[in-house]
């Protein structure tokens, strides 16, 4: 008997811990709609925010490119003329030498520099589109997951409230000697363990506030409660759409494919550079030197250019050759992915939608008017204890697996969206 009373001491000290303790980090409850958090998520994401100033950085880099070289100056001095006797004499019968050059590019350098510039920002400007795909598609998965974890979460509460008052009511009787001490005591567990599982979903919907507040940079400590429209979300349908009509738009709207053609159009580019490199530039110029020439104050025209003897750019038109290669055979890779991820993405999307389409909504609805009548019947002993476990065991995998069900097909409608590259299910 001695156990069996520290067993109901521990479970009434653990029952009567504070469910709502993991939650006061949060100040308010927000209310906010896909569209809203979208409109937030556009505005003041880090991550977005951050990744616009490599566009401009690339921007800048096309501004570098166009620009040419500068006019190199040379100067000579006499430090000492013997015949006046003057250091650095700068009279008519001093000496100096002045020099003149600019360098002037051959084989189109310049501008196909400033290809790759433009190139270079074209890359980076896919890059930032697809984190905004990336970054999007995290938003919509957490609202959704968030959404349907607090619909667990407040059945629980409510069936934890309404248990906790069949306990109170036990208790009294079991000190009236109405009822045996194991049966008391199993009531106080099964709580024990909705409590716990209510902790536990406490816990993952804490996770993904903390993800929102990351994704929509709200410094608030608001507890955001997402909004979805129940009807809209269950008129969705994926049947209609065409597996091939979803690969060719994933074609023309992924910014991540766009990037990797973007990045061997740049190496085919940069091959054509290289071999620009291997032809010499000129360097033009003028002279005038006063008097260390043949005649005072002499006057030519220079002309320079290295002789492509031994270095001719092979090693780096190699290595061109290579990565231009490489990069075609990478972004083939990579068309072949995109389309086995757009299939995959439609075939979970009609998988989770035709399971949820053959569940019967009436179910879960049916479950909560039994609620009341099998508490009812219990409390009159029409029912025995274990029947009544079972029957909220029952209604809490029921509910919880139905939540669980349209996180998986909402997300998979979003995967489906992201896989493609733009809203092919919209909510």
């Amino acid at each position: 008997m001695k156990w069996l009373l520290s067993i109901l001491l521990s479970i009434e000290l653990l029952v009567g811990a504070d469910v709502f303790g993991q939650n006061q980090v949060f100040s308010d409850t927000v209310k906010i709609t896909v569209a809203e958090a979208d409109k937030r998520f556009l505005e003041k994401n880090l991550l977005l925010l951050a990744s616009r100033y490599d566009i401009d950085a690339a921007k800048a880099q096309v501004l570098q490119a166009r620009l040419w070289e500068n006019p190199s100056v040379y100067y000579e001095q006499n430090v000492y003329n013997p015949q006046s006797k003057k250091y650095f004499d700068a009279s008519k019968s001093g000496e100096f030498i002045l020099e003149a050059s600019q360098l002037i590019m051959l084989a189109g350098k310049r501008n196909k520099r400033i290809k790759l510039g433009n190139t270079n920002a074209e890359i980076a400007e896919y890059q930032f589109f697809d984190l905004l795909r990336t970054l999007k598609y995290e938003l919509r998965t957490n609202l959704i997951e968030l959404y349907f974890l607090q619909q667990s979460y407040y059945m629980f509460q409510d069936e934890i409230r309404t248990m906790r008052n069949t306990v109170k009511l036990y208790q009294t009787q079991y000190e009236k000697g109405n009822i045996p001490l194991k049966e008391i005591i199993r009531l106080k567990a099964f709580l024990f363990n909705m409590e716990n599982e209510s902790k536990d979903l406490l816990s993952q919907i804490t996770l993904r506030q903390t993800t929102l507040h990351v994704l929509l940079n709200d410094k608030s400590r608001s507890f955001f409660s997402p909004v979805l429209d129940k009807k809209e979300i269950d008129s969705l349908n994926v049947r209609e759409v065409n597996l091939q009509s979803l690969i060719d738009s994933a074609n023309v709207n992924r910014y991540d494919l766009k990037a990797y053609r973007s990045s061997q159009k740049y190496e085919e580019q940069n091959l054509a550079y290289q071999k620009a490199l291997a032809v010499p530039d000129l360097r033009f110029g003028g002279v005038f030197d006063r008097n260390g020439n043949y005649i005072p104050n002499y006057y030519a025209v220079s002309i320079a250019m290295d002789l492509p003897l031994l270095n001719r750019n092979q090693g780096n038109i190699e290595i061109a050759k290579k990565k231009f290669e490489r990069s075609k055979v990478l972004t083939e890779e990579y068309e072949n992915r995109v389309e086995a991820e757009v299939a995959g993405a439609l075939s979970r999307s009609i998988e989770y939608n035709d399971l949820y389409s053959n569940f019967d909504n009436k179910f879960t609805g049916e479950f909560d008017r039994l609620i009341g009548g099998i508490l009812i019947n219990y409390e009159k002993r029409n029912i025995t204890l274990i029947e009544f476990i079972d029957f909220y065991e029952a209604y809490k995998a029921s509910v919880i697996q139905m939540n669980q069900l349209q996180i998986n097909r909402l997300n998979a409608f979003e995967e489906l969206n992201f896989s493609v590259g733009k809203p092919v299910i919209k909510y």
